[in-house]
């Protein structure tokens, strides 16, 4: 302790931030104010600005939950104490859970966090009509209200969120962390991500009335771990969206949500989408394919596919997986598939290779196209056919090698069609910690002849694969 306190402020702030965003939730930093009390003013510029509630353990112990239920409650009470501190949170982090605990009778410790701390409909009500948020407020405070009533009936905890992101006016930057509990003793398990439908958040009437929302209105980046509604895409100011695909029949709710979808924020710019298993299905593939078209200037989209190839390959493989895009204007699209499951097992039980993948037959409905990423099996041709048509926007070809190929085949066909001429770097990622990098050494004579008269440069990627990079 005597050596932080020797530090400049500038240097102990860096820190403590360090501390905070290293942790599952704030609670390391405050557990660190308790020893270190002369730290306080520094440490609440971080607390404030960028508060992170609990999520979920591997291991929860006895009580966890009711730790993190008390801890959102708790947020809320100390933005209604002291309402200024409420225009310091720029950045959130919110755990929230489907806990369903009134309807189940056996529960454990762990499964059933302690309600009592809640405050009743009543407290809730009177609390809500004393707040001010402006001339619009009526009809949004009394979705909020209505909200909360399913909230003490089921344990669902949006309403009180929703609460507490009417209460931030400057926040810019939100990730939510919603679970399910699914209160099975041998779950593999207990808390897995889930979408949270708008009526739980707003009440019923928030869906006709989106208008009514209170709060958001500065909000830049969204990120979840389900999927977001379109409501909340219309806020004006947002560019950065991060969503999870979850099951078919959550999408489709989801989906029906959209009557003028022509009215999300045209700033949208960037997309990150999380495909789970199944998502193919027709609801959630159908919901991408309606999203990217109402994002008019998406001109950056990863799509994290968590999937077994061989579902991939029943609806179409990659080439089914480009076709939901419609974003004419995409500039970098990466196709992470770093976990997706190939062959498990014989082939005998129906698994499938990567090289039997459906391959990407075109890009070149993305004509400002500058940077593709994705694994060797979406553009190694199959025998008898044209590999993938790239158009000549293409700046950066960046190759998951999949197939632990030492060196790709499929960069020796670039260099015999020479058909890209803005084409600056060729780059391969390892698709496990174990693989070797490409080596200079690796790359064919005549590969390396090519690059070096074209100036493209061809090495291993490094750093993070994703949009961070582009």
């Amino acid at each position: 302790m005597s050596r932080l306190d020797s530090l400049v402020e500038e240097l102990l702030y860096d820190i403590l931030e360090y501390v905070h965003y290293s942790s599952n939730s704030s609670n390391n930093l405050f557990n660190l104010l308790t020893v270190a009390s002369k730290y306080h003013r520094i440490a609440k510029d971080i607390l404030y600005t960028a508060p992170r509630l609990l999520k979920p353990e591997p291991n929860a112990k006895a009580g966890w939950n009711d730790r993190r239920a008390h801890q959102l409650v708790g947020f809320l009470k100390r933005l209604l104490e002291e309402p200024h501190l409420a225009k310091w949170v720029r950045k959130l982090e919110l755990c929230i859970i489907f806990d369903s605990s009134a309807r189940h009778s056996a529960c454990t410790e762990t499964d059933c966090p302690d309600t009592s701390h809640w405050p009743t409909w009543d407290t809730y009500s009177a609390l809500v009509d004393e707040l001010n948020f402006g001339p619009k407020s009526a009809v949004g405070l009394s979705s909020l209200r209505a909200a909360y009533s399913r909230h003490l009936a089921t344990g669902f905890e949006p309403a009180t969120a929703s609460l507490i992101l009417a209460l931030v006016p400057s926040l810019q930057c939100l990730t939510i962390n919603s679970y399910y509990h699914r209160f099975k003793k041998r779950a593999r398990r207990n808390f897995p991500p889930t979408s949270i439908h708008f009526r739980d958040w707003y009440g019923q009437g928030a869906i006709e009335d989106p208008g009514t929302i209170i709060g958001l209105d500065n909000i830049i980046s969204l990120k979840t771990t389900g999927m977001i509604y379109w409501s909340w895409m219309r806020k004006p100011k947002i560019r950065f969206l991060e969503i999870c695909m979850p099951m078919s029949g959550r999408a489709g709710l989801h989906v029906e949500l959209s009557p003028a979808n022509a009215e999300i924020s045209p700033n949208i710019t960037t997309l990150i989408v999380c495909a789970t298993y199944p998502w193919w299905d027709e609801s959630p593939s159908r919901y991408l394919r309606v999203l990217t078209q109402g994002l008019t200037f998406l001109t950056r989209l990863q799509l994290r596919i968590v999937d077994r190839l061989k579902s991939l390959e029943g609806r179409g493989g990659y080439e089914y997986a480009v076709k939901q895009i419609q974003a004419p204007g995409l500039q970098t699209l990466v196709l992470d598939a770093r976990l997706i499951e190939y062959s498990i097992g014989s082939f005998d039980d129906g698994n499938i290779a990567p090289a039997e993948a459906t391959p990407i037959a075109s890009l070149t409905k993305f004509p400002d196209l500058r940077r593709i990423v994705g694994p060797m099996e979406a553009f190694m041709p199959k025998p008898g056919r044209k590999p993938c048509d790239f158009p000549p926007s293409i700046e950066s070809i960046e190759i998951i090698n999949s197939l632990g190929e030492r060196f790709p085949d499929f960069v020796q066909t670039l260099a015999d069609n020479d058909d890209l001429p803005n084409l600056k770097s060729i780059l391969l990622w390892e698709n496990g910690e174990d693989e070797q990098r490409c080596e200079d050494s690796d790359v064919p004579k005549e590969v390396r002849e090519w690059s070096r008269r074209r100036g493209i440069f061809i090495g291993s990627g490094r750093g993070e694969l994703g949009l961070s990079q582009g």
